[in-house]
Protein backbone atom coordinates (compact mmCIF):
# COMPACT_ATOMS: atom_id res chain seq x y z
CA UNK A 1 0.00 0.00 0.00
CA UNK A 2 1.36 3.67 -0.60
CA UNK A 3 0.28 7.08 0.14
CA UNK A 4 -0.98 9.84 -1.33
CA UNK A 5 1.58 11.89 -3.80
CA UNK A 6 1.74 15.24 -2.93
CA UNK A 7 -1.51 17.46 -2.73
CA UNK A 8 -2.16 18.08 -7.10
CA UNK A 9 -3.53 21.74 -5.96
CA UNK A 10 -0.16 22.71 -5.33
CA UNK A 11 0.49 21.60 -8.87
CA UNK A 12 -1.92 24.07 -9.98
CA UNK A 13 -0.58 26.66 -7.87
CA UNK A 14 2.69 26.65 -9.81
CA UNK A 15 1.15 25.39 -13.48
CA UNK A 16 -0.97 28.65 -13.69
CA UNK A 17 -1.29 31.92 -14.65
CA UNK A 18 1.96 33.79 -13.89
CA UNK A 19 1.43 36.52 -10.75
CA UNK A 20 5.16 38.35 -10.55
CA UNK A 21 4.88 41.42 -7.77
CA UNK A 22 6.57 44.42 -8.48
CA UNK A 23 6.87 47.56 -7.06
CA UNK A 24 3.26 49.56 -7.00
CA UNK A 25 1.71 50.06 -10.43
CA UNK A 26 -1.35 52.91 -11.58
CA UNK A 27 -4.23 50.71 -11.09
CA UNK A 28 -5.36 49.46 -14.83
CA UNK A 29 -8.63 50.84 -16.74
CA UNK A 30 -10.50 47.47 -17.19
CA UNK A 31 -10.31 47.28 -21.40
CA UNK A 32 -6.55 46.37 -19.87
CA UNK A 33 -7.25 43.00 -18.35
CA UNK A 34 -8.74 42.07 -21.81
CA UNK A 35 -4.48 41.70 -22.43
CA UNK A 36 -4.65 38.29 -20.33
CA UNK A 37 -7.26 36.96 -21.87
CA UNK A 38 -5.97 33.24 -23.13
CA UNK A 39 -6.75 29.73 -23.18
CA UNK A 40 -3.53 27.34 -22.87
CA UNK A 41 -3.30 23.25 -23.04
CA UNK A 42 -0.34 21.32 -21.60
CA UNK A 43 0.73 17.87 -21.44
CA UNK A 44 1.99 16.80 -18.11
CA UNK A 45 4.62 14.19 -17.85
CA UNK A 46 6.25 11.66 -15.01
CA UNK A 47 9.47 10.08 -15.40
CA UNK A 48 8.59 10.66 -19.69
CA UNK A 49 4.99 9.26 -19.64
CA UNK A 50 1.89 11.03 -20.18
CA UNK A 51 -0.04 11.20 -16.59
CA UNK A 52 -2.57 13.45 -17.86
CA UNK A 53 -3.68 16.97 -19.18
CA UNK A 54 -4.12 21.03 -17.65
CA UNK A 55 -6.33 23.44 -19.19
CA UNK A 56 -6.15 26.76 -17.92
CA UNK A 57 -8.04 29.96 -19.13
CA UNK A 58 -8.24 33.55 -18.25
CA UNK A 59 -11.10 35.46 -19.17
CA UNK A 60 -12.12 39.33 -18.40
CA UNK A 61 -15.87 39.42 -18.55
CA UNK A 62 -16.97 42.86 -18.77
CA UNK A 63 -20.32 42.46 -17.66
CA UNK A 64 -19.62 41.67 -13.79
CA UNK A 65 -15.88 43.91 -14.16
CA UNK A 66 -14.20 40.41 -12.86
CA UNK A 67 -11.02 38.29 -14.12
CA UNK A 68 -11.49 34.61 -14.04
CA UNK A 69 -8.74 32.20 -14.37
CA UNK A 70 -9.61 28.26 -14.13
CA UNK A 71 -7.61 25.65 -14.35
CA UNK A 72 -8.81 22.05 -14.84
CA UNK A 73 -5.96 19.08 -14.32
CA UNK A 74 -6.97 15.72 -14.79
CA UNK A 75 -4.09 12.62 -14.15
CA UNK A 76 -5.09 8.88 -15.22
CA UNK A 77 -3.43 6.40 -12.91
CA UNK A 78 -2.20 3.18 -13.65
CA UNK A 79 -6.13 2.11 -13.33
CA UNK A 80 -8.19 4.45 -15.00
CA UNK A 81 -11.19 5.54 -12.29
CA UNK A 82 -9.09 4.45 -9.32
CA UNK A 83 -5.73 5.98 -9.34
CA UNK A 84 -7.39 9.18 -11.57
CA UNK A 85 -7.94 12.18 -9.78
CA UNK A 86 -9.82 15.40 -11.54
CA UNK A 87 -8.72 19.00 -10.17
CA UNK A 88 -10.97 21.94 -10.75
CA UNK A 89 -9.80 25.84 -9.51
CA UNK A 90 -11.34 28.99 -10.47
CA UNK A 91 -10.07 32.12 -8.94
CA UNK A 92 -12.13 35.63 -9.33
CA UNK A 93 -10.13 38.89 -9.18
CA UNK A 94 -11.86 42.63 -9.57
CA UNK A 95 -11.18 45.30 -11.71
CA UNK A 96 -8.14 46.33 -9.27
CA UNK A 97 -6.63 43.08 -10.13
CA UNK A 98 -7.64 41.44 -6.26
CA UNK A 99 -8.08 38.47 -5.38
CA UNK A 100 -11.92 38.14 -4.21
CA UNK A 101 -12.65 34.82 -4.07
CA UNK A 102 -11.56 31.41 -4.99
CA UNK A 103 -12.68 27.52 -4.99
CA UNK A 104 -11.47 24.14 -5.83
CA UNK A 105 -12.78 20.72 -6.64
CA UNK A 106 -11.05 18.03 -6.27
CA UNK A 107 -12.80 14.37 -7.76
CA UNK A 108 -11.62 10.34 -7.52
CA UNK A 109 -13.32 7.72 -6.86
CA UNK A 110 -12.90 8.30 -3.28
CA UNK A 111 -15.34 11.02 -3.42
CA UNK A 112 -15.31 14.80 -4.13
CA UNK A 113 -13.72 16.84 -1.77
CA UNK A 114 -14.43 20.76 -1.91
CA UNK A 115 -12.86 23.88 -1.15
CA UNK A 116 -14.17 27.65 -1.21
CA UNK A 117 -12.36 31.07 -0.19
CA UNK A 118 -14.56 34.41 0.46
CA UNK A 119 -13.77 37.70 2.02
CA UNK A 120 -16.26 37.54 5.11
CA UNK A 121 -16.81 40.39 7.92
CA UNK A 122 -14.12 38.65 10.33
CA UNK A 123 -11.55 37.96 7.31
CA UNK A 124 -10.94 35.48 4.92
CA UNK A 125 -13.42 32.45 5.37
CA UNK A 126 -11.71 29.06 4.01
CA UNK A 127 -14.59 26.49 3.92
CA UNK A 128 -13.83 22.74 3.35
CA UNK A 129 -16.12 19.66 2.67
CA UNK A 130 -14.74 15.95 2.53
CA UNK A 131 -16.67 13.06 3.00
CA UNK A 132 -19.44 14.90 3.70
CA UNK A 133 -18.03 16.98 6.36
CA UNK A 134 -17.86 20.86 6.29
CA UNK A 135 -15.49 22.78 8.39
CA UNK A 136 -14.58 26.27 8.62
CA UNK A 137 -11.95 28.50 9.34
CA UNK A 138 -10.63 31.92 8.94
CA UNK A 139 -7.18 33.20 7.04
CA UNK A 140 -5.28 35.66 7.92
CA UNK A 141 -5.32 38.65 5.20
CA UNK A 142 -2.80 38.04 2.19
CA UNK A 143 -2.58 40.20 -0.81
CA UNK A 144 -2.90 38.27 -4.36
CA UNK A 145 -3.16 40.82 -7.26
CA UNK A 146 -2.93 40.16 -10.84
CA UNK A 147 -2.07 43.74 -11.47
CA UNK A 148 1.56 42.55 -11.75
CA UNK A 149 0.67 39.72 -14.11
CA UNK A 150 -0.92 42.03 -16.43
CA UNK A 151 2.49 44.33 -16.41
CA UNK A 152 4.46 41.31 -16.54
CA UNK A 153 2.61 40.07 -19.63
CA UNK A 154 2.74 43.47 -21.67
CA UNK A 155 6.63 43.47 -21.30
CA UNK A 156 6.62 39.74 -22.38
CA UNK A 157 4.44 40.63 -25.86
CA UNK A 158 7.55 43.38 -26.14
CA UNK A 159 9.94 41.16 -25.27
CA UNK A 160 11.28 44.11 -23.07
CA UNK A 161 11.94 41.32 -20.01
CA UNK A 162 16.51 41.20 -19.49
CA UNK A 163 18.50 38.64 -17.99
CA UNK A 164 18.55 38.63 -14.66
CA UNK A 165 15.50 40.55 -13.86
CA UNK A 166 13.70 39.07 -10.65
CA UNK A 167 10.14 39.33 -9.45
CA UNK A 168 8.06 37.75 -6.26
CA UNK A 169 4.78 37.03 -6.40
CA UNK A 170 1.99 35.26 -3.42
CA UNK A 171 -0.61 33.23 -3.62
CA UNK A 172 -2.93 31.39 -1.63
CA UNK A 173 -2.75 27.13 -1.95
CA UNK A 174 -6.42 26.37 -0.83
CA UNK A 175 -5.69 22.85 0.68
CA UNK A 176 -3.40 23.99 3.21
CA UNK A 177 -4.31 27.63 3.57
CA UNK A 178 -1.29 28.45 3.08
CA UNK A 179 0.60 31.38 1.50
CA UNK A 180 3.08 30.99 -1.00
CA UNK A 181 5.80 32.99 -2.34
CA UNK A 182 7.26 32.34 -5.42
CA UNK A 183 10.67 33.68 -6.79
CA UNK A 184 11.48 34.35 -10.29
CA UNK A 185 14.67 35.29 -11.73
CA UNK A 186 14.74 35.27 -15.73
CA UNK A 187 17.83 33.25 -16.85
CA UNK A 188 17.55 33.88 -20.44
CA UNK A 189 15.91 35.59 -23.40
CA UNK A 190 15.88 34.36 -26.79
CA UNK A 191 14.93 37.35 -28.74
CA UNK A 192 14.72 35.35 -32.21
CA UNK A 193 12.72 32.66 -30.71
CA UNK A 194 10.30 35.09 -28.59
CA UNK A 195 11.10 32.81 -25.79
CA UNK A 196 11.83 33.76 -22.11
CA UNK A 197 13.22 31.69 -19.90
CA UNK A 198 12.58 31.78 -15.95
CA UNK A 199 13.81 30.14 -12.89
CA UNK A 200 11.22 29.80 -10.50
CA UNK A 201 11.46 28.92 -6.32
CA UNK A 202 8.92 29.20 -3.47
CA UNK A 203 8.79 29.15 -0.16
CA UNK A 204 7.49 26.10 0.72
CA UNK A 205 9.51 23.81 -0.54
CA UNK A 206 12.63 25.57 -1.83
CA UNK A 207 12.20 22.81 -5.15
CA UNK A 208 13.52 24.92 -8.19
CA UNK A 209 11.02 25.11 -11.56
CA UNK A 210 12.46 26.11 -15.08
CA UNK A 211 9.31 27.68 -16.98
CA UNK A 212 9.75 28.76 -20.81
CA UNK A 213 6.89 31.23 -21.50
CA UNK A 214 6.38 32.86 -25.32
CA UNK A 215 5.53 36.05 -26.52
CA UNK A 216 1.81 35.51 -26.05
CA UNK A 217 2.45 34.79 -22.21
CA UNK A 218 1.90 31.17 -22.77
CA UNK A 219 3.87 28.17 -21.22
CA UNK A 220 5.79 26.05 -24.11
CA UNK A 221 7.35 24.13 -21.21
CA UNK A 222 7.31 23.95 -17.45
CA UNK A 223 9.75 21.20 -15.14
CA UNK A 224 9.07 21.10 -11.68
CA UNK A 225 12.25 19.72 -10.25
CA UNK A 226 12.00 15.90 -10.06
CA UNK A 227 8.19 15.44 -10.55
CA UNK A 228 6.82 16.74 -13.43
CA UNK A 229 7.57 18.33 -16.71
CA UNK A 230 4.68 19.99 -18.63
CA UNK A 231 4.90 20.61 -22.37
CA UNK A 232 2.55 22.91 -24.52
CA UNK A 233 0.43 20.19 -25.75
CA UNK A 234 0.69 18.99 -29.75
CA UNK A 235 -2.44 16.71 -31.73
CA UNK A 236 -1.97 13.10 -31.90
CA UNK A 237 -0.52 12.27 -35.52
CA UNK A 238 -3.07 10.08 -36.93
CA UNK A 239 -2.12 6.49 -36.55
CA UNK A 240 0.21 7.48 -34.38
CA UNK A 241 1.15 4.53 -31.93
CA UNK A 242 -1.70 4.53 -28.52
CA UNK A 243 0.12 4.01 -25.28
CA UNK A 244 -0.30 0.68 -23.82
CA UNK A 245 2.06 1.10 -20.69
CA UNK A 246 -1.31 1.57 -18.35
CA UNK A 247 0.21 4.99 -17.34
CA UNK A 248 1.47 5.53 -14.43
CA UNK A 249 1.76 5.42 -10.18
CA UNK A 250 1.82 8.83 -9.27
CA UNK A 251 2.85 7.66 -5.56
CA UNK A 252 6.16 7.07 -7.10
CA UNK A 253 6.52 10.42 -6.71
CA UNK A 254 7.60 9.59 -3.38
CA UNK A 255 9.64 6.91 -3.64
CA UNK A 256 13.94 6.25 -2.93
CA UNK A 257 15.58 3.20 -4.99
CA UNK A 258 17.11 0.16 -2.79
CA UNK A 259 18.09 -2.95 -4.09
CA UNK A 260 17.41 -3.99 -1.08
CA UNK A 261 15.85 -3.98 2.73
CA UNK A 262 17.88 -3.33 6.15
CA UNK A 263 19.24 -6.86 7.49
CA UNK A 264 19.22 -8.06 10.71
CA UNK A 265 21.92 -5.66 13.12
CA UNK A 266 21.51 -2.55 10.21
CA UNK A 267 19.71 1.01 11.29
CA UNK A 268 18.14 2.66 8.23
CA UNK A 269 19.94 6.31 7.50
CA UNK A 270 17.82 8.76 5.56
CA UNK A 271 21.13 10.93 3.86
CA UNK A 272 20.17 14.02 2.89
CA UNK A 273 21.95 17.20 0.98
CA UNK A 274 23.92 19.90 2.37
CA UNK A 275 21.34 22.14 4.42
CA UNK A 276 18.43 19.85 4.32
CA UNK A 277 16.92 18.66 7.30
CA UNK A 278 13.96 16.41 8.07
CA UNK A 279 10.71 17.70 9.65
CA UNK A 280 10.77 18.51 12.86
CA UNK A 281 7.51 16.84 13.88
CA UNK A 282 9.33 13.38 13.03
CA UNK A 283 12.71 14.41 14.24
CA UNK A 284 12.66 12.52 17.38
CA UNK A 285 12.73 9.35 15.78
CA UNK A 286 16.36 9.96 14.63
CA UNK A 287 19.31 10.45 16.05
CA UNK A 288 21.25 13.27 13.27
CA UNK A 289 24.71 12.63 12.50
CA UNK A 290 25.87 15.73 9.67
CA UNK A 291 23.95 14.92 6.86
CA UNK A 292 22.64 11.56 8.11
CA UNK A 293 19.31 10.76 10.41
CA UNK A 294 19.76 7.22 11.28
CA UNK A 295 16.40 5.52 12.95
CA UNK A 296 16.42 4.77 16.13
CA UNK A 297 15.41 1.49 17.11
CA UNK A 298 11.13 1.41 16.93
CA UNK A 299 9.69 -0.61 19.77
CA UNK A 300 8.62 -4.32 18.52
CA UNK A 301 6.26 -4.85 21.80
CA UNK A 302 3.46 -2.70 23.42
CA UNK A 303 3.77 -2.29 26.61
CA UNK A 304 0.74 -0.71 28.08
CA UNK A 305 2.30 1.97 30.78
CA UNK A 306 0.37 4.93 29.96
CA UNK A 307 -1.45 7.06 32.79
CA UNK A 308 -2.85 10.77 32.95
CA UNK A 309 -0.20 12.47 30.05
CA UNK A 310 -1.97 16.01 29.96
CA UNK A 311 0.91 16.37 26.91
CA UNK A 312 -0.43 13.95 24.77
CA UNK A 313 -4.28 14.42 25.99
CA UNK A 314 -4.27 16.96 22.47
CA UNK A 315 -3.81 13.44 20.18
CA UNK A 316 -7.73 12.20 21.77
CA UNK A 317 -9.38 15.42 20.40
CA UNK A 318 -11.21 14.95 17.09
CA UNK A 319 -10.29 16.94 14.03
CA UNK A 320 -11.89 17.68 10.41
CA UNK A 321 -9.99 14.47 9.30
CA UNK A 322 -10.54 12.60 12.09
CA UNK A 323 -14.00 12.49 13.84
CA UNK A 324 -13.67 10.66 16.47
CA UNK A 325 -16.68 12.01 18.42
CA UNK A 326 -19.22 11.54 15.76
CA UNK A 327 -21.80 8.46 16.99
CA UNK A 328 -20.70 6.03 13.94
CA UNK A 329 -16.91 6.40 14.98
CA UNK A 330 -17.57 6.15 18.80
CA UNK A 331 -20.18 3.69 18.45
CA UNK A 332 -17.95 1.62 16.47
CA UNK A 333 -14.76 1.78 18.59
CA UNK A 334 -16.82 1.08 21.88
CA UNK A 335 -18.98 -2.02 20.01
CA UNK A 336 -15.52 -3.55 18.98
CA UNK A 337 -13.57 -3.15 21.95
CA UNK A 338 -16.28 -3.80 25.20
CA UNK A 339 -15.11 -3.13 28.18
CA UNK A 340 -11.07 -3.45 27.51
CA UNK A 341 -9.08 -0.89 28.79
CA UNK A 342 -5.40 -1.62 28.29
CA UNK A 343 -4.47 0.38 25.16
CA UNK A 344 -2.83 -2.11 23.52
CA UNK A 345 -5.08 -4.82 23.27
CA UNK A 346 -7.31 -2.18 22.12
CA UNK A 347 -4.96 -0.92 19.31
CA UNK A 348 -4.87 -4.74 18.39
CA UNK A 349 -8.41 -5.15 18.07
CA UNK A 350 -9.43 -1.93 16.22
CA UNK A 351 -6.18 -2.29 13.91
CA UNK A 352 -7.53 -5.75 13.15
CA UNK A 353 -10.44 -4.54 12.43
CA UNK A 354 -9.44 -2.02 9.53
CA UNK A 355 -6.93 -4.20 8.26
CA UNK A 356 -9.96 -6.92 7.70
CA UNK A 357 -12.64 -4.63 6.91
CA UNK A 358 -11.34 -2.13 4.28
CA UNK A 359 -11.25 -2.81 0.45
CA UNK A 360 -7.87 -2.43 -0.56
CA UNK A 361 -8.08 0.37 -3.38
CA UNK A 362 -5.95 3.17 -4.67
CA UNK A 363 -7.26 6.87 -3.85
CA UNK A 364 -5.93 9.65 -4.82
CA UNK A 365 -7.26 11.91 -2.22
CA UNK A 366 -6.60 12.41 1.34
CA UNK A 367 -9.97 10.77 2.48
CA UNK A 368 -11.29 11.51 6.26
CA UNK A 369 -12.26 8.82 8.49
CA UNK A 370 -15.99 9.18 8.36
CA UNK A 371 -15.54 9.03 4.08
CA UNK A 372 -13.69 6.45 4.63
CA UNK A 373 -15.66 4.58 6.90
CA UNK A 374 -18.74 4.86 4.78
CA UNK A 375 -17.08 4.16 1.38
CA UNK A 376 -15.33 0.80 3.24
CA UNK A 377 -12.41 0.89 0.95
CA UNK A 378 -8.79 3.02 0.70
CA UNK A 379 -5.63 2.76 0.33
CA UNK A 380 -2.88 3.63 3.26
CA UNK A 381 -3.92 6.57 3.83
CA UNK A 382 -7.63 5.49 4.23
CA UNK A 383 -6.40 2.78 6.49
CA UNK A 384 -4.81 4.90 8.79
CA UNK A 385 -6.74 8.12 9.48
CA UNK A 386 -10.06 5.43 10.30
CA UNK A 387 -7.53 3.77 12.98
CA UNK A 388 -6.58 6.93 14.27
CA UNK A 389 -10.29 8.18 14.98
CA UNK A 390 -11.30 4.77 16.55
CA UNK A 391 -8.30 5.40 18.81
CA UNK A 392 -9.17 8.98 20.04
CA UNK A 393 -12.44 8.02 20.24
CA UNK A 394 -11.32 5.46 22.80
CA UNK A 395 -9.37 8.15 24.32
CA UNK A 396 -5.99 6.88 23.48
CA UNK A 397 -3.77 9.29 21.47
CA UNK A 398 -3.07 8.37 17.79
CA UNK A 399 -1.38 10.28 14.74
CA UNK A 400 -0.96 9.77 11.32
CA UNK A 401 2.44 9.07 10.03
CA UNK A 402 3.54 9.36 6.43
CA UNK A 403 6.58 8.41 5.32
CA UNK A 404 8.26 5.23 3.42
CA UNK A 405 7.91 1.49 3.48
CA UNK A 406 10.24 -0.82 1.47
CA UNK A 407 8.32 -2.84 -1.98
CA UNK A 408 10.35 -5.63 -3.03
CA UNK A 409 8.95 -5.45 -6.15
CA UNK A 410 9.58 -2.11 -6.97
CA UNK A 411 13.32 -2.41 -5.69
CA UNK A 412 12.51 1.16 -3.57
CA UNK A 413 11.39 2.80 -0.18
CA UNK A 414 7.79 3.92 -1.63
CA UNK A 415 4.99 6.07 -0.04
CA UNK A 416 3.49 4.67 2.59
CA UNK A 417 1.13 5.90 5.96
CA UNK A 418 0.49 4.30 9.31
CA UNK A 419 -0.60 5.40 13.13
CA UNK A 420 1.50 5.97 15.82
CA UNK A 421 -0.31 5.41 19.19
CA UNK A 422 0.14 6.40 22.84
CA UNK A 423 0.68 3.64 25.51
CA UNK A 424 2.92 5.54 27.72
CA UNK A 425 5.42 6.07 24.57
CA UNK A 426 4.69 6.15 21.16
CA UNK A 427 4.97 2.59 18.98
CA UNK A 428 3.55 2.52 15.15
CA UNK A 429 0.41 0.39 13.91
CA UNK A 430 -0.06 -0.13 10.37
CA UNK A 431 -3.76 -0.88 9.61
CA UNK A 432 -2.90 -1.44 5.37
CA UNK A 433 -0.98 -4.39 6.48
CA UNK A 434 -2.38 -5.45 9.93
CA UNK A 435 0.51 -5.40 12.02
CA UNK A 436 0.92 -3.93 14.97
CA UNK A 437 3.36 -3.38 16.73
CA UNK A 438 5.00 -1.86 13.52
CA UNK A 439 8.94 -1.19 13.86
CA UNK A 440 12.23 -1.08 12.28
CA UNK A 441 11.03 -1.24 8.70
CA UNK A 442 9.36 2.17 8.26
CA UNK A 443 11.18 5.60 8.00
CA UNK A 444 9.14 8.08 9.33
CA UNK A 445 8.89 11.32 7.03
CA UNK A 446 5.70 13.94 8.47
CA UNK A 447 3.48 13.16 11.18
CA UNK A 448 0.32 14.61 9.39
CA UNK A 449 -3.31 14.43 11.14
CA UNK A 450 -5.39 16.39 8.31
CA UNK A 451 -3.71 16.17 5.35
CA UNK A 452 -2.83 20.01 4.83
CA UNK A 453 1.20 19.24 6.12
CA UNK A 454 1.08 17.13 3.68
CA UNK A 455 3.01 19.18 0.72
CA UNK A 456 5.24 19.41 3.30
CA UNK A 457 7.05 16.07 1.31
CA UNK A 458 7.71 18.34 -2.02
CA UNK A 459 10.70 19.35 0.02
CA UNK A 460 12.01 16.20 -0.07
CA UNK A 461 10.59 14.15 -3.32
CA UNK A 462 14.17 13.22 -5.04
CA UNK A 463 16.54 15.10 -2.43
CA UNK A 464 16.99 11.87 -0.61
CA UNK A 465 18.87 8.72 -0.03
CA UNK A 466 18.81 5.72 1.93
CA UNK A 467 21.46 4.04 3.21
CA UNK A 468 22.18 1.36 6.04
CA UNK A 469 24.49 1.36 8.90
CA UNK A 470 25.11 -0.67 11.75
CA UNK A 471 23.60 -1.07 15.06
CA UNK A 472 26.17 -0.19 17.30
Amino acid sequence: MQTKPVPFAAMIAVLAVFQATKAAVQEPTFSEWHTLAQVETLDVFFKDRPVGRLVHAVSALDGTQTIVSATALSVAGRDAGVGSLDIFEQRVYGADGRLRSARQTLKSASGTNKWSLFKSPQGWRLNVETGGEATARIIDDFNESLVPTLEMTKKLKRMLIATGETWRDTQIELVSGKIVTNLYRCTSVDTIGKIVTFDVTDNITGRHQTWLIDASGKTVLQEIEGIFVAKRAVRAERGAKKDESGGTDLSDLISVSASRPAAVGERIAVVLGPGDSLDATVAPFYKQNGNHWVLTAARCTCASTASADTSQAVFTRPTATLQSDHPSIAQLARRLTGTQNDPCAITQTLNRYVFQSLEKRATATFSNALETLKAGFGDCGEHAVLLAALLRSRGIPARVVLGLIYVGGKKAYAGHAWVMVWTGSWVFADPAFGVFPACWDRVPLIIDDSGQNAVNLMKLIGRIKIEYVADK
